[in-house]
C-alpha cells in the first residue's frame, strides 16, 4: 500500500510532528504498519473525509497565495479572486475494475492557481455530469470566487444556484449545445470591440497568441445573470514559420467590467485548462494497473472514486491473488510463428560455420 510505504520511509521530524510515540529502549518511532493503516482507512466516513480534506485543501491554497504575495512584497499586484475550475474525466484503464464494464467518471472541483482538489464526486456518465454540479459544489464555500465550467455545465440552473446561493460568479464556455446563446453570441458586432488583452506563447513547437474581447450585455442575452460576453480568439503557427490557424471561441460570464479587469478574466479561463494535468494524473495512476479477470472493489465505506491502484493491490492481496506488474515491467516474448520458426532454421543453415584449426 502506497501510505504505508510513506509512513515507512518519512523522516524523524515528520513522525514528531504527527504525534507517533518515540520509543526510547530501541530509539525509533513506532510508525504503524499497513494494517493498522488499512483498518483505520476502512473505518473512516468517505464522505465526511473527502469534506475535511477539501477544507484543509483550501487553506493550503490560502496559505500559498499569502506566502507568494509576501515574497514578490507589497507592491506586487495581489489576485482580487480565486478561481475554482469544474471538470469531469473518465479515468483511463479503470473499465476492467468495475462489475458494469464502464469507466469510473470523476467530477472535480480543482483551484485554477495551484491545482489543488478541493471536492471530487462520482457520476454514472458524462450525460450526469450536470445533475452533479450542486452536490459537488454545496459543502464549499464560495463568496465571492469564480467558478470556470466547460459547455456541459453552462446551465441556467448552475448559474442561479452559484449567483443566488452561493454569492460566487461563473465564467461558462458556450458552444453549440446551447444554440441560441451561442447564435446570439457570435452574431454581436465584435470587429467593433476593442481587444481587452493579449498575450503571446512559445512552447511545444508552436507560438500562440491569445486575445480577448469583452462586451457588456444586460438585456437581451439568453441567459441569466450574464452581463458580459466573452469572445476569445486563439492564433496559432509553427514555430518557425507557417500558416496562422485561428480558433475563436465564445463565453459569458456574470462578472461586471468593474469586478475583474481583462486580463484577469484571461488569466482564469487559462487556468481553466490546468485540470487537465489533474487528469491525466489519474490516468497514469489508473493505467498502471493491467485489467483482471475479476474486478476488485474497495472497502465498504469508500466510494468507487476514492479506489486507486493501492487499494486495488490490497483486494488481491485479501483475495489470495498475486499482485499484478507494474507498467514498467518487461513484457513476456511472444513465441514464434510457424513461419518465423521456419525462416530462422533456414538462416542458420545458409550461415557459414566458423573453420576449426
Amino acid at each position: 500500500m502506497a501510505i504505508g510505504e510513506w509512513a515507512a520511509d518519512v523522516p524523524a521530524d515528520v513522525l514528531d510532528t504527527l504525534g507517533i510515540r518515540y520509543n526510547r529502549f530501541v530509539r525509533a518511532h513506532e510508525v504503524p504498519d499497513e494494517a493498522t493503516l488499512r483498518d483505520v482507512l476502512e473505518r473512516l466516513v468517505a464522505v465526511a473525509f473527502a469534506a475535511a480534506t477539501g477544507a484543509w485543501m483550501k487553506n493550503l491554497s490560502v496559505v500559498a497565495d499569502d506566502t507568494e504575495c509576501a515574497v514578490a512584497g507589497p507592491s506586487a499586484p495581489r489576485p482580487r479572486r480565486a478561481s475554482i475550475a469544474v471538470d469531469g474525466k473518465a479515468l483511463r484503464g479503470t473499465r476492467h475494475h468495475t462489475a458494469s464494464g464502464r469507466a469510473w467518471h470523476l467530477l472535480a472541483a480543482c483551484t485554477g492557481r495551484h491545482g489543488l482538489v478541493l471536492a471530487q464526486v462520482e457520476v454514472d456518465g458524462k450525460s450526469n455530469e450536470v445533475s452533479a454540479f450542486e452536490p459537488l459544489l454545496r459543502p464549499l464555500t464560495l463568496d465571492g470566487t469564480v467558478v470556470t465550467a466547460d459547455a456541459l455545465h453552462t446551465q441556467r440552473d448552475h448559474a442561479r444556484f452559484l449567483v443566488k446561493e452561493k454569492n460566487a460568479h461563473f465564467i461558462f464556455v458556450v458552444k453549440k449545445n446551447q444554440p441560441s446563446l451561442y447564435h446570439q453570441l457570435k452574431q454581436l458586432l465584435w470587429r467593433q470591440v476593442r481587444i481587452g488583452h493579449s498575450e503571446d506563447h512559445h512552447g511545444h513547437g508552436r507560438t500562440e497568441r491569445r486575445s480577448i474581447k469583452l462586451v457588456s450585455v444586460r438585456q437581451g442575452l439568453l441567459f441569466p445573470h450574464a452581463v458580459q460576453a466573452i469572445a476569445i480568439t486563439r492564433k496559432t503557427r509553427p514555430r518557425h514559420g507557417g500558416r496562422w490557424k485561428s480558433v475563436t471561441v465564445y463565453a459569458i460570464t456574470s462578472l461586471a467590467a468593474h469586478h475583474a479587469r481583462p486580463e484577469e478574466i484571461a488569466a482564469w479561463i487559462r487556468r481553466h485548462w490546468q485540470i487537465e494535468a489533474l487528469h491525466h494524473i489519474r490516468d497514469v495512476t489508473t493505467a498502471r494497473t493491467p485489467p483482471r479477470s475479476a474486478p476488485a472493489q474497495a472497502p465498504p465505506s469508500w466510494p468507487r472514486s476514492a479506489t486507486s491502484p493501492s487499494v486495488l493491490r490490497l483486494d488481491q492481496h485479501r483475495q489470495g491473488q498475486p499482485e499484478s506488474p507494474s507498467r514498467c515491467s518487461p513484457l513476456p516474448r511472444h513465441p514464434r510463428t510457424r513461419n518465423q520458426t521456419e525462416r530462422h532454421i533456414t538462416r542458420e543453415r545458409r550461415s557459414p560455420r566458423p573453420k576449426t584449426r
